[in-house]
């Protein structure tokens, strides 16, 4: 099954949530918790902070401390702090991501956009991010940005049924990026 190319759909923050094909739903919530909304099971460690937790839709392989600051609220926009939510390539034992895995509902050319920034503090710092087909262990697109930006990663033609993991990480061990807005784009 192809998606209709006419039909350009989007998930994420603010957003879409399903996705049909013939007038049947097939898929919903690609992106979960996108715009880092939902913060049940956290824990508000200070006014506009919450923290204990990984990002309710989101995976790490990092170890959350109860004093780690995991998602801010900043003039209205939440925030995911990617400092401490992964690891970069300078740490001891290399990146660990901060991710989302999806499965395609059909075969379509995949668009990851985000907003990326550092609404932490002044400090210097470096994001990466990349899409990678975990059905076939490719990486289909990466990049890494040191100034705020809205980000769009593309990948063409990923089979139906196949997993993609969408990946985040610091570029070094004291630097606090951070991410909101994530989605994805089917066409």
């Amino acid at each position: 099954m192809t998606l209709n190319q006419s039909k350009v759909i989007q998930y994420g923050p603010k957003s879409a949530k399903q996705i049909y094909y013939n007038n049947n739903l097939i898929w919903t919530n690609l992106v979960v918790n996108g715009d880092f909304s939902n913060v049940s099971g956290m824990t508000s460690n200070v006014t506009n902070w919450w923290g204990r937790a990984v990002p309710f839709g989101w995976n790490t392989l990092v170890n959350i401390s109860t004093n780690d600051f995991v998602v801010r609220l900043l003039n209205g926009v939440y925030y995911a702090n990617i400092n401490v939510l992964s690891r970069s390539s300078a740490e001891a034992g290399g990146v660990l991501p901060f991710f989302q895995d999806i499965v395609m509902p059909v075969t379509s050319n995949v668009t990851l956009t985000f907003f990326g920034s550092n609404p932490f503090n002044a400090n210097a710092w470096t994001l990466g991010c990349n899409i990678v087909n975990q059905t076939t262990s490719t990486t289909l697109a990466t990049t890494s940005i040191t100034t705020p930006q809205t980000v769009t990663l593309s990948a063409s033609n990923v089979p139906a049924g196949n997993t993609i993991r969408i990946n985040f990480w610091k570029g070094a061990a004291a630097q606090t990026p951070g991410i909101t807005n994530v989605f994805i784009t089917l066409n």
